[in-house]
């Protein structure tokens, strides 16, 4: 470092390109500022500077001027005879061109300052006087995806010298922790509390404190799943809010998710606001609350299967077989009993009631056995 500038040369034993990043989390590859290259004897080696905005990256998030000049400055790619190849640049302290690390001087000791100001979206170093930086490296000559291993993330001591990994794992704990918390939620504790309901008939008459067995299990269910699903969404909302992962699609992830938080909320009120067992509206509410269930499972279920490509595409090369092949056993054999149950069902089922969004005798008393009914006629679960 001299005179407000850094002065910059990475090396790596590949055949293909060489990149270096400013990240705004090291060990996350985007947002970044980034210089990706590689030597060619064929022809005019190339070297670029880029904005990377998420997982991918092509021409179209190349930051130069029509004439190619950007932020890295006296940009050289070279391969020596023992295969390693070399990028070198020059960028200063201090370039609005760099989008994501405009401001440098507080992250290499040159001043006390913080950092710039300009939105979350920019280089904000927590650790004092060090550099966050991304690598990767391919044996490709080519914009193509690198693999996991051949990435990561370091701070960089810029007095000194001194580097230090820093380990991306912790941002795949949390992304395996909420992974693993909306599996439990959606594809086994809230299918399990409305199968409860449908196939009732099962426990029959069995009561335990004066409720019925299979209604104190479907409570069970559905807010032991509500509670885990829940700490699934703050997760991702706390931890996982700026990751940028899967373009569209994981955007698409994030959506479908609020929308199931809303489809799960709008149920736990419709609990609470049942008319009575005899009240003429109470088929419109059975309509409602089942049939809004049934559509949060279905759209849960889809956005799990989109969750896991997206972790799949991602840097962090997540395994379809280490997490499709369970959620899709559970989910097939859930799907399986619902279908066997449905055939086996005896012609009379008990309670006796007709169909579900036609109110019978049978229904009210056995609500009324359960002590659902609240104030004025109103249901209290």
């Amino acid at each position: 470092m001299r005179d407000g500038s850094l002065h910059i040369a990475v090396q790596a034993s590949v055949a293909g390109y060489v990149a270096l990043g400013f990240a705004t989390n090291p060990g996350v590859m985007s947002p970044a500022d980034v210089v990706l290259g590689w030597a060619s004897s064929s022809s005019s080696s190339y070297v670029h500077t880029f904005h990377v905005t998420d997982e991918a990256l092509d021409e179209s998030n190349l930051n130069e001027g029509a004439d190619g000049s950007s932020w890295a400055y006296d940009r050289g790619v070279t391969q020596g005879s023992n295969g390693i190849t070399t990028i070198c640049f020059s960028r200063r302290l201090r370039d609005a061109r760099a989008t994501v690390s405009p401001d440098l001087r507080a992250a290499t000791g040159a001043v006390g300052g913080g950092a710039s100001a300009g939105g979350r979206r920019r280089l904000q170093q927590d650790v004092a006087a060090t550099l966050g930086l991304n690598w990767a490296v391919s044996n490709n000559k080519g914009l193509v995806q690198h693999t996991t291993r051949n990435s990561g993330g370091f701070r960089l001591d810029v007095s000194s010298g001194a580097a230090g990994d820093v380990a991306s794992s912790n941002t795949q704990h949390w992304i395996n922790v909420h992974g693993v918390l909306m599996a439990v939620a959606w594809g086994l504790l809230l299918p399990l509390g409305t199968l409860l309901p449908a196939h009732r008939w099962i426990l029959g008459d069995t009561k335990a404190g004066g409720k019925h067995v299979w209604f104190l299990l479907h409570l069970g269910f559905q807010w032991t799943g509500i509670l885990v699903f829940v700490a699934g969404f703050v997760v991702a909302f706390v931890k996982l809010d700026d990751l940028d992962m899967g373009g569209e699609v994981g955007q698409a992830h994030k959506r479908i998710g609020i929308a199931v938080m809303a489809a799960a909320g709008a149920q736990v009120l419709l609990a609470y606001a049942r008319p009575a067992p005899d009240h003429p509206r109470r088929g419109w509410w059975n309509f409602l609350h089942h049939n809004l269930g049934r559509c949060a499972v279905l759209l849960a279920w889809a956005n799990v299967y989109i969750g896991i490509w997206v972790y799949h595409t991602s840097p962090w090369e997540a395994g379809y077989k280490e997490w499709v092949s369970p959620i899709a056993v559970v989910m097939g054999l859930l799907v399986l009993v619902d279908v066997v149950l449905r055939v086996s069902a005896p012609a009379s089922p008990v309670p006796a009631r007709t169909s579900p969004y036609n109110v019978t005798i049978g229904e009210a008393d056995d609500d009324r056995a359960n002590g659902l009914e609240g104030k004025n006629g109103g249901r209290a679960t």
